[in-house]
């Protein structure tokens, strides 16, 4: 039947100017009621009644039908093509015509900007309205979680309506629009022990969603600019999560909408401060040392060899994160120059990583425990004060009692207490 459908229930009528808009299948209004003049040949038709409901306010059908009623009065017409297809034994017609759209966006970022970051978990848009100082306004978050279980026709559905929704808010705001420019979106391969993360990602359609996000901002005279997606994420958790008590999906949004309006952004000085500290460093490679020999033994134990993928991963992700850490004070290369000037680079290497890498590694492990938690609260103490110390006081050497004689050795700027430590309670699961 399918095959039938596609091969001969189809009828197309390219627009014509000069026929009032189309020759064989034409749109009249009898009794001010919408009907299709279909042509059969020999001066015959058939007029069918048509159906359309409209679902919004900025229903393309109603300014279609508009445009149409102003062209009656003046007689100056308009092409439109129209295509009639069999679907399960219903009739349908899908009609198309070309939009006049604003050649200059109308509402550009001189008023601010809306930063827009989509997440799959938990899968949502988080909105940001930025200032155009650079400064937070407001947050907004939109679920997607309607798109889940859904056909790819119903996906497309919602996802314009989402489109609309987020487009409506720029203009009520009268701001531009700020996304990332992404080419290719991994959505993971079958057997790499994200079953549930996989199957979210595959019905996650990113990319079209941004495109019907770009189609109508054009339409509606909104400016969109797309930047870079480089960092913004480590950017927005790291360092305006814990400023502003955003959880790291919207701080990231921020940081795009920041990035979008011309700011860069640099490291804090605290965190500076701290990847150049030589004892911080001990501590946080020795908590990645422990955190890989505890994943170690559970991928020992483990049977299940879709669920020793992940672990595998995240051992070759420590070994590099351990490797980096430890190049940062390494002595001068021999072979390779580093900089610009031919000369060898003594202490830390700037220029041979990130920066911005380097802050993520020596943090997100050694104090949150994971690359990056929901909880980002106990990076506060670090961007505000930079008391790493703070960190410390929640774990107790094994052979000390606890705080005993710690406060003697921070005076003299010595921590003998980081050489072995653990949790400080019974078990590093227990809160």
């Amino acid at each position: 039947q399918k095959w039938e459908e596609r091969k001969k229930g189809c009828l197309y009528s390219r627009g014509d100017k000069s026929k009032k808009g189309n020759l064989n299948t034409r749109i009249e209004f009898e009794k001010e009621k919408p009907t299709l003049r279909i042509n059969t040949g020999n001066r015959r038709w058939i007029k069918t009644n048509i159906k359309r409901a409209v679902n919004r306010e900025n229903d393309k059908w109603i300014q279609f039908i508009s445009k149409l009623l102003q062209a009656q009065k003046t007689g100056e017409y308009f092409p439109y093509s129209v295509e009639i297809r069999l679907i399960n034994n219903q009739i349908y017609a899908f009609i198309s015509f070309e939009e006049i759209l604003p050649k200059e966006p109308v509402i550009t970022k001189e008023e601010g900007i809306i930063g827009i970051d989509i997440n799959a978990s938990p899968f949502h848009i988080a909105l940001v309205s930025v200032k155009t100082d650079g400064n937070l306004q407001a947050v907004n978050k939109i679920s997607l979680h309607k798109l889940i279980g859904k056909t790819k026709d119903q996906r497309g559905y919602l996802s314009w309506q989402i489109a609309h929704k987020i487009v409506e808010t720029a203009i009520i705001q009268n701001k531009a629009i700020a996304i990332e420019k992404l080419e290719n979106l991994p959505k993971g391969k079958k057997g790499d022990g994200n079953k549930k993360l996989r199957k979210r990602l595959q019905q996650w359609i990113y990319k079209g969603l941004l495109d019907k996000i770009k189609a109508i901002a054009k339409r509606e005279g909104v400016q969109i600019i797309e930047i870079n997606p480089a960092y913004t994420s480590i950017i927005g958790a790291l360092k305006y999560a814990p400023q502003y008590s955003l959880d790291k999906d919207t701080a990231g949004a921020f940081a795009i909408g920041r990035k979008a309006l011309g700011f860069k952004e640099e490291i804090p000085k605290n965190y500076e401060k701290l990847i150049t500290d030589k004892e911080y460093q001990k501590f946080a490679i020795e908590k990645l040392t422990k955190e890989k020999q505890k994943t170690q033994e559970i991928l020992r134990t483990e049977n299940n060899q879709y669920k020793k993928k992940p672990l595998k991963r995240k051992i070759n992700d420590l070994n590099r994160q351990i490797k980096l850490l430890k190049s940062l004070y390494s002595e001068p290369q021999t072979q390779q120059s580093v900089n610009q000037w031919k000369e060898q680079m003594r202490g830390w290497q700037y220029a041979s990583y990130k920066l911005w890498q380097v802050v993520k590694v020596a943090l997100t492990t050694p104090v949150l425990g994971k690359s990056l938690n929901r909880d980002l609260s106990p990076l506060k103490p670090l961007l505000v004060e930079g008391d790493w110390d703070r960190i410390v006081r929640r774990l107790v050497p094994v052979s000390w009692d606890r705080g005993y004689g710690v406060d003697k050795y921070r005076q003299l700027g010595r921590y003998p207490h980081l050489n072995k430590a653990e949790y400080k309670y019974p078990s590093p699961k227990c809160s």
